[in-house]
């Protein structure tokens, strides 16, 4: 199983995805054309709903700050 380098999600690698190769060697590896394209588009994964990375920044926004 393979995970995709926006969203983290896991993927069955004979079943659809693409790898894609940097110039430096590197393997980044995309679970759908939408992950694709949101990493080219320079897009940041944890202010997504859909991504399975969505970090402690969307969290945090999410969840009502208490009154001072």
């Amino acid at each position: 199983m393979a995970e995709c380098s926006f969203c983290s999600r896991e993927y069955s690698g004979m079943n659809g995805g693409f790898t894609v190769f940097e110039r430096d060697g590197t393997a980044r590896h995309f679970c759908s054309r939408k992950c694709r394209r949101n990493q080219e588009m320079k897009r940041d994964a944890r202010k997504f709903k859909w991504a399975k990375k969505q970090g402690a920044v969307a969290k945090a926004a999410r969840t009502p700050k208490a009154a001072k």
